[in-house]
């Protein structure tokens, strides 16, 4: 199937007997099953590390066998080359020498908004972190168990996302290798628990220092510092994008020849095909002017590389990223398909931006989803429907697709806003605000939409879960992309939802009535995506993710790499 750089497959009335919906689900179908295929032939310690080397160009860390034979005692991903969140953020950093990483964590992790773990033999933890003989622990642990393995510190420590991170880590810590917890000086992770990411370097300086950090070799601290003064200053997502990608080319031609953005429109029939190509800033330059993680680029200034574990990251992003927890363990009520409305759901406050004179926030995504799902216009636009006799174009007006299926609303009143300037007030004005709703209002829809917030989305596990098709739009990864596929657990959308009515009609029929839809594949897709959460997602899958990510970490800060890392053969007495 072809799709062009932005990750998307357009339309070809010519080239396409079938709609591409139905193209883009069967494609689903053979991802999963070459993934299953990939998984089940990583049966042993020594597939395992061929996966590695092979997905990643390099030995795994040390402790990757410790690893392994927790993924198989739990049942979880055993293809590190599944996790590639786990992996790929720490080789850049690789290139700095571990002396250096180690002073920038130790000049972080006493700072808003972190929290830091240290690591020591069992008994030496703070009192509270004990869990080798529990199968779980919680907060209120704290109160009842002894020394364990963590020293907590930090600003953060103790609080909402640190307790979370704690609930996941100290049940599995066991795991590790007994030498992860006695390094002198102790392995230290810093955790940022802002909700998005805090870091960005230049392309050129990622290019370079990955390409040192996959063979292990190391930046000379006159190298580093000029490589990193080069960065001083600059700001804006064109530094972080290839030389050749549109948003850098489009950076040119709005200099030189005052050329707009790229612009997508409804009459253009633009799937995603590619989910993280099309969530890629650098080759979807209009996600500018579409997601408050892009808009006022002239905010994200490229900084020297720190390694603190972020909530979540973009891709063009420098953060390492751990698994977000916010909403980890809600539950929902299951609710049988047939019993649910063929309505698309959606409620949530005005987050994502801050609503002042100085930021267009009517661009950011939440508004801009409020406004498209309330349009009650008369104005016809064109949607593919299969009315038994092939693909073709039918006009039908706004308003009745809007009545028909969307449910769409923010919700709450306006926050995050700025009273002096008026913000506030014109927030208020600007739409008709709804109520808030439970959870179980929610799961009473076929279909919900899922779209970031100030970051992330901490519903997305909650909603898949809940026998929902969702319809997805993001700028985040999240930790286990390549286990999540598109169109099979769930439905990529535009980032400005121009897709959302050829969609719709395919799964739902036309608004008129005229042609019958695809339930059946909508009802699949909800199926997919709540055993996915059943087998993917659940603690022992978020855990091995984490202990990975750790391991990684490890050899991060380990003085000598080489040995920090696994060797088939060596017994770890001799690492």
């Amino acid at each position: 199937m072809d799709y062009d750089e932005r990750g998307f497959l357009s339309y070809d009335a010519a080239k396409h007997t079938k709609h591409p919906v139905e193209l883009l689900i069967e494609r689903g179908k053979r991802t999963v099953a070459a993934i299953e295929a990939r998984l089940a032939a990583v049966n042993s310690l020594q597939a395992a590390v061929a996966d590695y080397k092979a997905a990643y160009g390099m030995a795994p860390p040390r402790g990757f066998d410790a690893w392994f034979k927790y993924t198989q005692s739990a049942k979880t991903v055993g293809a590190a080359s599944m996790l590639s969140m786990a992996q790929k953020p720490f080789v850049q950093y690789l290139s700095i020498p571990a002396p250096e990483l180690r002073r920038r964590i130790e000049n972080e992790r006493d700072k808003e908004p972190m929290f830091a773990l240290e690591f020591v033999p069992n008994g030496e933890g703070d009192y509270g972190t004990e869990c080798d003989g529990e199968p779980d622990w919680f907060p209120e642990d704290y109160h009842k168990r002894g020394r364990g393995r963590v020293k907590v510190r930090g600003p953060l420590a103790w609080k909402f996302r640190c307790n979370n991170t704690l609930s996941l880590l100290l049940p599995v810590l066991k795991h590790l290798p007994d030498e992860f917890f006695t390094m002198s000086p102790p392995v230290t992770i810093v955790f940022n628990t802002d909700d998005g990411p805090r870091g960005q370097v230049h392309h050129d300086f990622q290019t370079r220092a990955e390409s040192m950090g996959k063979v292990l070799k190391t930046w000379s601290p006159q190298q580093l510092e000029a490589a990193e003064n080069a960065m001083r200053w600059t700001t804006g997502w064109q530094w972080a994008c290839p030389e050749d990608s549109p948003l850098k080319r489009a950076e040119v031609d709005i200099v030189l020849n005052d050329a707009p953005l790229h612009q997508t429109s409804v009459n253009r029939k633009d799937f995603v095909a590619d989910y993280n190509m099309a969530m890629d800033v650098c080759y979807n330059p209009e996600l500018r002017e579409l997601q408050s993680a892009a808009l006022l680029d002239i905010r994200f200034a490229n900084v020297p590389l720190t390694p603190y574990v972020s909530q979540c990251r973009t891709l063009r992003n420098s953060d390492i990223v751990g698994v977000p927890l916010d909403g980890a363990w809600d539950e929902t009520q299951f609710i049988p398909w047939t019993e649910k409305k063929p309505m698309v759901f959606w409620r949530g406050t005005a987050t994502g931006v801050f609503h002042d004179l100085r930021h267009p926030w009517h661009k950011s995504q939440r508004e801009r989803l409020h406004v498209f799902a309330n349009n009650m216009s008369d104005a016809q636009v064109p949607v593919l429907v299969d009315a038994g006799t092939g693909v073709k174009t039918a006009h039908f007006r706004v308003k009745d697709m809007t009545a028909r299926w969307f449910d769409i609303g923010l919700a709450g009143g306006p926050v995050q806003c700025d009273e002096a300037d008026g913000s506030c007030a014109r927030l208020a004005q600007a739409f008709k605000w709804r109520e808030y709703v439970n959870k179980e209002e929610s799961v009473a829809n076929k279909f919900v939409i899922d779209v970031d917030g100030n970051a992330w989305s901490s519903r997305f596990r909650r909603l898949l879960s809940s026998n929902n098709v969702v319809l997805k739009a993001s700028m985040y990864p999240e930790w286990l992309s390549h286990l999540l596929v598109p169109w099979y657990h769930y439905v990529p959308i535009r980032a400005d939802y121009a897709d959302i009515y050829d969609i719709m009609a395919f799964f739902e029929g036309a608004p008129d009535g005229s042609s019958k839809g695809r339930d059946d594949l909508a009802q699949d897709i909800a199926a997919q995506a709540l055993h996915l959460t059943k087998t993917r997602w659940r603690d022992e899958d978020m855990a091995s993710f984490m202990l990975l990510m750790m391991l990684e970490y490890w050899r991060m800060v380990h003085d000598d790499r080489e040995a920090g890392s696994f060797r088939l053969g060596r017994m770890p007495a001799d690492v």
